[in-house]
């Protein structure tokens, strides 16, 4: 059982929609719903008109829902993906970035220690100061 401030928490980003609406919604897009409780859902696998149930996936567990028992359901808001996706590029830019900067400077390492090898530099200890 979830306390209103997780549900609150799991559903930044979704908004709801109307159960009739499932039928629209692209496969493997992640629902939340809520039947008798809330529901952290899982990824969309399949409607089924015929038998009115969705089929759902999260990890390796798969299960069916009956439409019929569906209270409310949400998905991602897509204003708020394309927002979390840009700040994940964006992200991901820093990190290779960090990288490429991390590299350069394990290269001017490596060129010390071979300078330092070759006796081309030596390193001096100084007195503390105090």
């Amino acid at each position: 059982m979830y306390s209103k401030e997780e549900i609150s928490e799991m559903l930044e980003g979704y908004r709801e929609i109307r159960k009739t609406k499932l039928g629209e919604v692209p496969i493997y897009t992640r629902i939340r719903y809520f039947d008798e409780r809330f529901k952290a859902g899982g990824m969309l696998l399949s409607v089924d008109k015929d038998n009115e149930t969705i089929t759902l996936k999260n990890g390796t567990f798969i299960w069916k829902v009956k439409l019929e028992k569906i209270k409310k359901v949400w998905v991602p808001n897509p204003e708020v993906l394309e927002q979390k996706e840009i700040e994940r590029e964006i992200r991901k830019e820093e990190k290779i970035k960090k990288k490429e900067e991390d590299e350069k400077e394990i290269e001017k390492c490596k060129e010390l220690i071979r300078l330092i090898k070759r006796g081309e530099i030596q390193i001096v200890k100084t007195p503390k100061r105090k």
